[in-house]
This record gives structure tokens, C-alpha cells and sequence, in this order.
């Protein structure tokens, strides 16, 4: 289901949801309290399965919290000239399979519906990547407003730019203070 277009003005993320394997399952629990100016305050929970038929597990950990709220006004995103950025890396091109060889370092296997990055720039601490979504999906694009995979490949890119004097560590995101949800979707391609 798609939301209203809206914005998440705060978004701690506390610990990373962690999957060991794909046969691995958690219960997650998604906590909304509504507040007196129409948004909600929201927290994600995950906790174990109960093993066999014993009792709930009580043992929650908590992934993210913030706010939802409603879009007031217009929002019109800044613009970019998509042609004079391209030109400006130019000089700096970058392999995408750097992106995937580094995750795999990391003892992180993506599988190939994630390696979705079909070209990739490098230039100091900046980063600029072209993702297409393979057709599985691509197909799926209309059911999100960003789908996770595309959503994914654009913090990849990034990965890039994490100085080599700190090894090849994972880095999680710890929040964002603002993310704005507009009308429609994102569709299966980004820069």
C-alpha cells in the first residue's frame, strides 16, 4: 500500500536488522502513537520466533523510532542538471563490480537481484551511479515508493567514498533529519 506523500522529520535507526541467513525469521512489531498535530511517533521492534511450542519471546530489540507526518505546502525537490554532473565525473570512472567485490570483503553476498548498479564515479567523497533495476524488480516498482532494492543500490554507491585509511568496515546509517515522501514512485532507475 502506498502512503500519502508526506515526511519522516526524524529517523533514528538504533540497530541494525540483522539476518544471518535467508532461512532465518524474526517477528517484527511496527508501534504507531498518534500525536496531536495529525503525525505519529513511530517505533520498529524485532524479536527471535519462540522456539517450538513454548511460550512468546518477550525479548524485543528496538531498530528504529521517528516521526510521520503529514506533507504541508508544496514540496518542489531541488533539480540537478543530470548532463553537467555526468560531464564533471567524467574523468573518474569506477567498475560497479568494486562496489559488490568490497561488500564481499565485508562477508556481505548481495545475490544478484541486488547488483543493480549499471555505472559507477568516483571523485573524492562523492560518488554518482547510474541503477537500473533488473526486470524481476523493475516489476515490482509500482507497489513502492522506492523499492527497497533501488533504495539499497543508492547507499552501495556511497560505499565508495569511505576513506581507505579505515578498512574495509560496514557502515550502518544512524538517522536522517528529514526524508521527504513525494506523489508517485521512484520507478526502476536512478543517478
Amino acid at each position: 500500500v502506498l502512503i500519502e506523500p508526506g515526511e519522516l522529520p526524524v529517523l533514528h535507526i538504533h540497530r541494525a536488522l540483522v539476518f544471518p541467513d535467508d532461512r532465518t525469521l524474526r517477528r517484527m512489531q511496527v508501534v504507531l502513537a498518534p500525536e496531536d498535530d495529525g503525525a505519529f511517533t513511530f517505533e520498529v521492534h524485532s524479536s527471535p520466533p519462540a522456539e517450538g511450542a513454548g511460550p512468546l519471546r518477550e525479548d524485543w530489540t528496538l531498530h528504529a523510532s521517528g516521526q510521520v507526518a503529514p506533507r504541508t505546502g508544496s514540496f518542489v525537490p531541488d533539480t540537478v542538471d543530470l548532463d553537467t554532473l555526468r560531464k564533471s565525473f567524467a574523468d573518474h570512472p569506477l567498475s560497479p563490480d568494486e562496489i559488490y567485490q568490497r561488500e564481499r570483503e565485508r562477508e556481505i553476498d548481495l545475490g544478484p537481484l541486488f547488483q543493480v548498479t549499471a555505472r559507477l564515479w568516483h571523485r573524492g567523497p562523492e560518488a554518482l551511479a547510474h541503477i537500473v533495476l533488473g526486470p524481476v524488480t523493475a516489476a515490482e516498482t509500482g507497489r513502492h515508493r522506492v523499492h527497497p532494492v533501488l533504495l539499497e543500490a543508492c547507499f552501495l554507491a556511497l560505499t565508495v567514498t569511505y576513506p581507505e585509511k579505515l578498512g574495509r568496515r560496514t557502515y550502518v546509517p544512524l538517522g536522517a533529519d528529514r526524508i521527504r515522501i513525494g506523489a508517485g514512485t521512484a520507478g526502476g532507475e536512478a543517478w
